[in-house]
């Protein structure tokens, strides 16, 4: 007897995520606290490199990156050099840094890098685990941006992205509506007030008759400055 998949069912095979995490530090001590934290508490495998050397030959050596881990001070590179080799390839990459320099940690956050993240802090450690998996749990989830303005939608999607969310985009309240009908995995929706056609309230209140508050969260922006909205 063959039995037909239910309606919506997607039976296109799942391409497993991109699991391995590069951890480029010269301090033997640190890398192997924060290895060991990550390989035990969250099952992902982490590789060690010492240098930028040795961070591309094992970025060559396989293609399932997931996440750079990385100090600032390399025997062949140094600070803004460090971070760009990583960005440059499209890489998800946090900072770990052993000095904290307000102007350099600005000028760092300005490459694109998901955090700037002392490592001799107390809990540093615990963060920086809880931080990889938040952004590895992000990779699983949806999000929505709606906003008429392409450059604020853009901008937004942008950020959401770097953070691991699958983004999908709507210039209006009918585009988000589809969008959310079209993709059960969105779980947050960030929502323009002021649009064409539809306004953020009125759509709030139909995605709310389309999914409920525990399904998909809801961020209203707005430039309008009414206490009301």
């Amino acid at each position: 007897m063959t039995v037909s998949p239910p309606a919506g069912f997607d039976s296109r095979p799942i391409t497993p995520l991109p699991q391995r995490i590069l951890l480029v530090e010269n301090s033997r001590t640190f890398t192997t606290m924060l290895r060991e934290a990550i390989e035990q508490r969250l099952e992902l495998p982490v590789s060690v490199a010492s240098s930028l050397a040795e961070a591309g030959a094992l970025l060559d050596a396989n293609d399932d990156w997931f996440l750079v881990l990385t100090g600032l001070v390399l025997a062949d590179g140094d600070r803004d050099d460090v971070v760009a080799y990583f960005v440059e390839r499209g890489l998800p990459t946090i900072v770990v840094s052993s000095v904290y320099d307000e102007d350099l940690r600005k000028r760092v956050l300005q490459q694109d890098i998901i955090d700037y993240v002392l490592k001799n802090t107390p809990g540093s450690l615990d963060y920086l685990v809880w931080l990889v998996q938040r952004l590895d749990r992000n990779r699983r989830i949806s999000a929505l941006v709606v906003d008429d303005s392409p450059s604020a939608r853009g901008y937004a999607a942008s950020l959401l992205g770097m953070y691991g969310y699958r983004v999908a985009q709507a210039a209006d309240g009918h585009a988000a509506l589809q969008a959310l009908e079209a993709d059960p995995a969105i779980r947050l929706a960030i929502v323009d007030q002021e649009m064409p056609g539809m306004d953020g309230v009125e759509l709030t209140r139909r995605l709310r008759a389309l999914r409920a508050r525990d399904r998909v969260s809801v961020i209203g922006i707005s430039g309008n400055s009414d206490p009301s909205l």
